[in-house]
């Protein structure tokens, strides 16, 4: 039998590979080289070709950790990171499922599924409305609690109490990050993103980091710090999604019955979670629309007509949970989710003020860019510096930030003069969806002053943030000064990029949506001071269309959302005559900041060492062929092989599929015939799926089988047969390997293979000959480790070829 070889999969990469440990291999010609010939007829400058193949072979050489300080690390943290299993895979116990089909059968799942789906957004509105009550009584304590000293005049005793309270709330929030784990910090999005995309990320979607995210925001967010819910309520609606439709959870050790069964494989539960994360942004936003296209713009990468609909309905359910239950009993109104506000119905913006807001949305793009590199720069240092570190080091981070925020909202206050709210002129339809009917019901909140003034500065930074926004998106004149607006803009924006990342869970909209609308805001004074006298005294300029316009410009600029952000936007607003300025500002957004910088998630993804394939491949991806990328010697095992050398196999490697090949003769020796994983190897090692080479084991039927995928198998923990008749027993693996597993000819692209993987969810890509015998292998890894550093560097200047 010819001997075996190996090849690198997705948990363990530290064998050498010869395509980067070979000192013979780092020698030939990359460019142009192989079964994969350039084919252009442009004539290129010999020394930038010899320039362009030096910088590839330098980047091939840092990502084996042959040099560069990084590659190792990025390297050890995108191992740990194994791919998911969303190809259906075709054997025998499917093929005899399809066989036993009937339509029964057919509508009986399809009526589990839309009333899981219908579970799903009742919980998660439920979630959000409970979140919200519960943080309108903790900001309720922390304010009264401030203000009773406040008003004595007693504003040293009045900061150690404000201080105090959210110090409080943080330890708390830090607390529960602890009892969750990591995974319980941030706003989850890039980790779901991630999941979504293919990539198995531990502890993401379980119980344990379910509880630790909920009571995190709960307190972070009533804390000073400048952070929003919705990005926890992303993670927490994708936890959802994914608990009840797999009705298992390892922390309470509970597993219900095997019905549930089929909805925990790996492309079930992407489903699920797509739906519980855009329910997540329904209940937060009370937007069901924004969310359905919230998921299928930025967290899901793959989607179908079926889906929209069942994730639509489970955004209708939870938004209409925290309507209709947020309405009833004693309590207060509340409105269509976490974060609402009302503007007027009036029109607001003439034509040519069109280019103004497309100069908000630039400003937008650059604010966002800016904060993006910001933001990710002191995450990488926090990666590199902190990462490691005991846990209180990250609670004592906390602590201090909480300190800075808690000082600039407390004291910047008590520099500005309360004023009279008798001098704010209110329009006649301010807020449509609020009880606002003079001056005084105007603020809620009286911080720092009496019943009939108010402080600007204390409105923009003590106050809930939803109530500040509504402020900020008032009709109201004379509100706020050009100073508290540019002091808030440029203190809440160095707020932002210091919180995120912190040991809290933590969201981004709120913050930018209050960013961009104080930058709003004084972008429409200006242009209302310059041209309001021109114009008929009754239809003057209003700013708070521009604050409206400059929160999703801001929204855009740093998260590059389009679609699902002009909905979201249109949704809160109940109004769609802002559609045409919103859609100019956030375009505009969008392309300036991609000039800039990449979106702050795919940012963060990339921090955290999470493999995503990302839309577009590397800029030199198209000169290169997979014989260039590929793991290659492979580890390859036969239809009907020996126990013993599966045992072997098995125990030698980690690798998580094996291509299955068939002996044809001379010449022929290794002919493909599917793909199997390592956990089906261990299942028919375990269930005893072996013989005599002349006998036939009976295959598993459908049920069992799905039954036993969706555990977690160990060699150690199955009872073999004796070492002595091992190499007499055989295993016959045709029934059980993937028969429809996708191959390329070692002359594909490289361009071709990563949009194989985009679109059909791969795992394992094998490369074949011209004989269809096995040369190499590829998985997400080969395709990230290739161009992972400087990945937006082209190897050759594009301005040379077309891509």
């Amino acid at each position: 039998m010819p001997g075996r070889v190996t090849f690198v999969d997705d948990e363990e990469r530290n064998a050498p590979r010869s395509r980067s440990a070979s000192a013979s291999s780092m020698q030939q010609p990359l460019i142009g080289s192989g079964t994969f010939p350039i084919r252009y007829s442009i004539d290129f400058d010999e020394q930038m070709m010899i320039q362009a193949e030096e910088r590839l072979r330098h980047k091939k050489a840092s990502l084996s950790g042959v040099h560069g300080n990084h590659g190792p690390f990025i390297k050890e943290a995108m191992d740990k990171y194994e791919s998911l299993t969303f190809k259906v895979y075709d054997n025998g116990p499917l093929r005899q499922l399809y066989i036993k089909y009937t339509k029964l059968g057919h509508a009986q799942r399809l009526a589990a599924k839309w009333s899981i789906y219908l579970i799903i957004g009742i919980i998660i509105g439920l979630l959000a409305l409970a979140l919200r009550r519960t943080i309108e009584h903790l900001y309720e304590f922390k304010i009264s609690s401030t203000d009773a000293y406040l008003q004595s005049g007693q504003n040293f005793r009045a900061f150690f109490v404000y201080w105090g309270i959210n110090v409080l709330y943080v330890t708390i929030s830090v607390g529960a990050v602890i009892f969750g784990g990591p995974l319980a910090a941030g706003s989850g999005i890039p980790e779901v993103k991630g999941y979504l995309n293919g990539v198995r990320i531990p502890g993401l979607i379980n119980l344990k980091t379910f509880i630790g995210k909920f009571v995190s925001i709960l307190f972070s967010f009533s804390s000073c710090l400048a952070l929003g819910p919705e990005g926890p309520m992303i993670h927490i609606g994708a936890a959802v999604g994914a608990g009840l439709s797999a009705a298992k959870s390892r922390t309470l050790r509970i597993r219900l019955p095997k019905i549930f069964e089929r909805l925990r494989g790996d492309r079930e539960q992407r489903d699920f979670i797509s739906s519980g994360a855009a329910a997540g942004v329904a209940a937060a936003f009370g937007a069901p629309v924004g969310g359905v296209l919230f998921a299928i713009e930025e967290t899901s990468t793959f989607w179908s007509r079926e889906l929209t609909w069942r994730t639509l309905f489970g955004c209708l359910t939870a938004t209409m949970m925290v309507n209709i239950v947020g309405k009833s009993g004693i309590t207060v109104t509340v409105g269509n989710g976490l974060i609402n506000f009302g503007i007027s119905r009036q029109s607001l913006y003439r034509e040519p003020e069109i280019v103004v807001f497309a100069i908000l949305g630039a400003m937008g793009g650059l604010l966002g860019a800016f904060f993006v590199k910001l933001n990710a720069h002191l995450n990488l240092f926090r990666r590199n510096y902190l990462s490691k570190q005991p846990n209180w080091v990250k609670f004592a981070e906390v602590i201090l930030i909480t300190t800075i925020c808690a000082l600039i909202t407390f004291s910047v206050p008590l520099f500005f003069p309360c004023e009279p709210t008798s001098n704010v002129i209110l329009s006649d339809t301010i807020c449509d969806n609020s009880n606002i009917v003079d001056n005084r019901t105007l603020i809620s909140y009286h911080t720092y002053c009496d019943e009939d003034s108010f402080n600007q500065m204390a409105v923009l930074f003590i106050i809930p943030p939803e109530e500040s926004a509504k402020l900020l998106f008032s009709r109201a004149t004379r509100l706020f000064d050009y100073v508290p607006l540019c002091l808030h803009l440029v203190l809440y924006f160095t707020m932002a990029v210091i919180t995120s990342g912190t040991y809290v869970a933590a969201g981004l909209f709120v913050p930018m949506m209050l960013i961009g609308g104080s930058m709003g805001r004084i972008v429409g004074k200006i242009v209302a001071a310059i041209f309001d006298p021109m114009l008929q005294p009754q239809f003057p300029i209003d700013p708070s269309i521009y604050a409206l316009v400059g929160a999703a410009a801001m929204m855009s600029g740093f998260s590059r959302i389009t679609i699902s952000l002009c909905v979201i936007i249109i949704e809160l607003t109940q109004n769609t005559q802002y559609l045409l300025p919103i859609l100019v500002a956030v375009l505009t957004a969008k392309l300036v900041g991609d000039a800039l910088s990449r979106p702050i998630y795919e940012e963060l993804a990339s921090i955290k060492s999470i493999p995503i394939l990302e839309l577009h491949p590397p800029s030199f991806a198209f000169r290169v062929g997979v014989t260039e990328v590929m793991a290659k010697p492979v580890q390859c095992i036969y239809e009907k092989d020996t126990l013993n050398n599966i045992i072997r196999v098995l125990k030698t490697t980690n690798h998580n599929g094996f291509p299955v090949v068939s002996n044809e003769g001379v010449g022929r020796e290794k002919t493909f015939r599917g793909i199997i994983l390592r956990k089906q190897l261990l299942i028919l090692l375990d269930r005893q799926q072996y013989s005599q080479k002349e006998d036939e084991a009976v295959m598993l039927d459908f049920e069992y089988y799905l039954s036993l995928m969706n555990h977690k198998w160990e060699l150690e923990s199955i009872s073999l047969p004796p070492k002595e008749i091992r190499g007499t027993l055989y295993m016959d693996i045709h029934d059980y390997m993937d028969r429809s597993q996708v191959v390329v000819q070692k002359s594909f692209s490289f361009i071709e293979a990563y949009r194989l993987f985009q679109t059909q969810g791969l795992r394992h890509l094998p490369v074949v000959d011209d004989l269809f015998q096995v040369v190499g292998i590829l998985t997400r890894h080969d395709l990230l480790y290739f161009h992972f550093f400087d990945e937006r560097q082209s190897v050759i200047q594009p301005e040379f070829f077309d891509a």
